[in-house]
């Protein structure tokens, strides 16, 4: 009886253990395969989120707009608790946009998605997700299921089946809370998700269900297409189509686009009181988990102004194209991410780069093919890779060319809406400008060696009377120099007397505008010294002067010369006169010498006696010439 009754509980207790060990290698499958069916269904969210998120931003990255990109990312990231992180990833991994939240979580879930259009892929969208509250719930779940066990170890005389029974409630309740969890949380999101749909003023939004029927209807398409969404909910698509007159055979078209490609755009142009308005539409589906078609939605924007801008933009970027061709820099367009936006047909001219390479959009290839022309190709990259790690850097150089060309270089950050989203590289080559200053140099050198070696005084003076330059014979005589002598006037540097005279010289060549000619007595350490000075203006461009330039020569010597030479002639006027009275009293004594003899030989003659002096010729008269 006893060995019966041991038997049967050794039996029951044994069947129990192997039931109980049956439960639980059940409920620790149970608890894997719920981690992984939580984990897929997760995904899933994520997946189906990025979606969303991606057919939303398609849009402004066709525009390139993005400051909106970024915002909408941080909006997104703000208002779904469960994002830790959302970054919108480029081409050549560039960071294009990124939310991140501050508070860190241990458990991250990290997903990707890319966003493609027209098989191009636009970007990569990467999300980060907290999965604490998914490994909170099942580890509630392991905790209950363990006080479980310790439960049934507690009460192991009761029933087997009330223990399984226990044991398979258990696990199904906290299933249920953790689905009602999750269903909530998608409440919450969908909440959201109806909010900012609802909210949006740009894009119209209708659901359908696979029988076309529609369900959801947003504000702005109730503006666009002019039907309040409590006259269209509840209606299939083919109703309204019949209602617009809609050929059936384009939307059956639409439909089968979807189903094949995952998407329809066309683009409707109406009629209405202010003139054409234009609306650019897309069909896509709806798929679940099991990526089976449940639905369709239809996005549609009013692009009126949109394409009135676009074509006062094509006139506007047709009157800056050419612009840009007409003008003597060549010019190159860069985004944040190295790759060639735009180009002037210059730009190729100057460096010579082939159609190829710039047909790549590469900046990379473009680089090291001019850098092979350049003499200091090292210098070049490095000031490039300067600039494109600060993307708010200006820059002015020179670049010298092998060849003897000199380019100059300026570069400077584009801006869109204050963001910087690309780079303007401007060339300018001035090579005859720089031969023209190398030659205007040497001119200048020229000049001024032969002004310095001059023995005479050379200086410039303003209107003001203030030195601009004097020569070395300056420097040499006055003991300064031209840096001491700058803004100087003659008063600074000669007595009152001799600066007044000075400037009133200066004065009248600046009003008269012609050169003029004077003596001026300029002091020295060996005394005064005469200078003859031959002023003149200095014109600018309008023939007004703006200064005056001197040519002083050092005339005392001469001026000495001259004095001693004026002493001398009249010291010989003077004895030319004392001679020339001489030969006066000479010339009048022989005159009256003549006519004596004439006289005495006219009496010998009238008393018969022969002449007694013989007169040959008249040479002289009594009024002689004056002798000079």
């Amino acid at each position: 009886m006893n060995n019966r009754r041991v038997s049967n509980v050794r039996r029951t207790i044994t069947q129990f253990i192997l039931i109980l060990f049956l439960f639980l290698l059940i409920n620790i499958f149970v608890i894997f395969h719920h981690k992984e069916s939580m984990y897929e269904m997760t995904r899933s969210s994520a997946v189906r989120e990025l979606n969303l998120i991606g057919d939303l931003l398609v849009e402004p990255l066709l525009r390139h707009d993005y400051a909106t990109v970024e915002h909408f990312l941080v909006q997104w990231g703000k208002v779904h608790n469960d994002i830790c992180e959302l970054t919108a990833i480029g081409e050549n991994e560039f960071t294009l946009a990124s939310y991140k939240r501050i508070e860190l979580t241990s458990h991250p879930f990290k997903i990707k998605h890319s966003i493609r259009y027209k098989d191009e892929k636009l970007i990569e969208l990467e999300m980060v997700k907290d999965f604490t509250i998914v490994l909170a719930g099942l580890k509630s779940f392991t905790f209950q299921f363990i006080g479980g066990i310790f439960f049934l170890i507690i009460i192991l005389g009761l029933a087997i089946w009330f223990s399984l029974k226990r044991t398979a409630i258990t696990p199904l309740e906290m299933e249920i809370e953790d689905r009602e969890r999750m269903e909530n949380q998608l409440m919450e999101k969908t909440i959201y998700l109806d909010n900012i749909l609802h909210s949006s003023t740009d894009l119209a939004i209708a659901t359908t269900d696979l029988d076309f029927t529609i369900k959801y209807y947003n504000p702005e398409a109730e503006r666009i297409f002019g039907y309040r969404a409590e006259d269209v909910i509840g209606r299939t698509v083919m109703e309204m189509h019949t209602k617009e007159k809609v050929d059936p055979a384009r939307f059956q078209h639409a439909i089968d686009k979807v189903r094949k490609e995952g998407e329809y755009r066309y683009s409707v142009e109406q009629d209405c009181e202010g003139g054409k308005k234009f609306i650019e539409s897309r069909v896509s589906g709806i798929w679940n988990q099991e990526k089976d078609l449940i639905g369709f939605v239809l996005t549609a924007r009013d692009v009126t102004k949109r394409m009135e801008a676009a074509e006062n933009l094509d006139k506007s970027l047709s009157i800056l194209y050419a612009t840009l061709e007409s003008t003597a820099d060549g010019l190159l367009v860069v985004d944040r991410s190295g790759k060639i936006v735009s180009y002037n047909n210059k730009f190729t001219e100057m460096w010579g780069i082939p159609e190829n390479i710039m047909e790549s959009r590469n900046d990379k290839r473009a680089m090291e093919y001019v850098r092979e022309l350049l003499m200091e190709p090292d210098v070049f990259d490095k000031r490039v890779k300067q600039l494109y790690n600060d993307h708010e850097a200006e820059s002015f150089d020179m670049l010298e060319f092998k060849d003897g060309r000199v380019f100059e270089r300026y570069s400077k950050p584009q801006k869109i809406s204050g963001i910087t989203v690309g780079r303007v590289w401007s060339f300018r080559d001035v090579t005859g400008r720089k031969m023209a200053e190398r030659a205007l140099l040497e001119n200048q050198e020229q000049l001024q060696a032969i002004i310095d070696n001059s023995t005479a005084l050379i200086y410039l003076k303003d209107r003001e009377g203030k030195y601009l330059l004097i020569n070395r014979r300056y420097e040499e005589l006055f003991k300064i120099t031209s840096e001491d002598i700058s803004s100087r006037t003659d008063y600074d540097i000669f007595p009152e007397n001799v600066a007044a005279t000075l400037r009133l010289n200066d004065l009248k060549v600046l009003e008269e505008k012609k050169s003029i000619e004077s003596e001026e007595i300029i002091p020295h350490e060996d005394g005064e010294h005469i200078y003859l000075s031959i002023k003149f203006p200095l014109n600018d461009l309008k023939g007004e002067p703006y200064g005056v330039c001197c040519i002083s020569t050092d005339i005392t010597e001469r001026k000495t010369m001259e004095n001693k030479l004026v002493t001398i002639n009249n010291e010989l006027a003077q004895k030319t006169n004392y001679l020339e009275r001489f030969q006066k009293i000479t010339v009048n004594r022989e005159l009256d010498m003549i006519k004596l003899k004439e006289e005495v030989n006219a009496l010998l003659e009238g008393s018969g006696q022969e002449k007694r002096y013989r007169i040959v010729e008249k040479t002289l008269e009594k009024e002689s010439p004056e002798f000079v």
